[in-house]
């Protein structure tokens, strides 16, 4: 099992980090769909299965490389 921390942007979409500390932004439908949280849920954490999170990554916009991390030119 793999764990996600999830938040609820102001817009009403979900931003995750993965372990590796990646930052990804998906829809609501999408995200409650994968990840079973309820409708109400505005911030938490989660386990998928590693088939969930890489469905839930595919469908997602990465936004953000781990801290400490820099784009390679």
């Amino acid at each position: 099992m793999k764990r996600i921390s999830y938040r609820k942007t102001v817009v009403g979409w979900y931003n995750f980090d993965n372990e590796a500390g990646e930052t990804y932004n998906v829809n609501p439908e999408t995200f409650r769909e994968i990840t079973g949280v309820s409708k109400r849920a505005v911030m938490g954490c989660v386990e998928l299965t590693e088939d969930e999170l890489q469905t839930l990554t595919a469908a997602s916009r990465f936004i953000k490389l781990p801290e400490g991390h820099k784009w390679a030119s």
